[in-house]
């Protein structure tokens, strides 16, 4: 297990209480993603992106999803994320052999973008 996998592991091995937005009724999935985001920058100091499925979540308890997160060198881990109540608090781990369980399936990350620089502009030499 790489160490950047390690201490995103060790970030969540504690399930994380949060209070995520929603009406009630449902869980947004962006609302998921920001709070894993900064509970593991809080726990590690290292920014991750975390991607779940589209579409609000039901706001029951055990609700269950999977998400991914991508750590900083692009490499995506899965993290699975269960409400631990119908207010949208959720806990999140990151099986410890990579592994989903049976029936969840992570989703694929947006690939990563790089900028190019933009090409050199050369001076047409001019003969007098």
């Amino acid at each position: 297990m790489s160490s950047a996998i390690r201490w995103v592991a060790a970030a969540a091995i504690a399930p994380l209480a949060l209070a995520v937005a929603g009406c009630g009724k449902t869980v947004s999935p962006a609302d998921i993603e920001s709070k894993i985001e900064a509970n593991v920058l809080a726990q590690s100091k290292t920014k991750v992106t975390v991607h779940c499925p589209a579409g609000d979540v039901d706001a029951k308890k055990d609700t269950t999803l999977a998400c991914t997160i991508v750590l900083p060198d692009g490499h995506p881990t899965p993290v699975v994320v269960v409400l631990t109540d119908a207010s949208g608090h959720v806990a999140y781990t990151v099986p410890a052999d990579g592994q989903l369980p049976p029936g969840l399936t992570a989703p694929t990350p947006p690939p990563a973008t790089t900028t190019a620089p933009a090409p050199a502009t050369v001076p047409t030499p001019t003969t007098p």
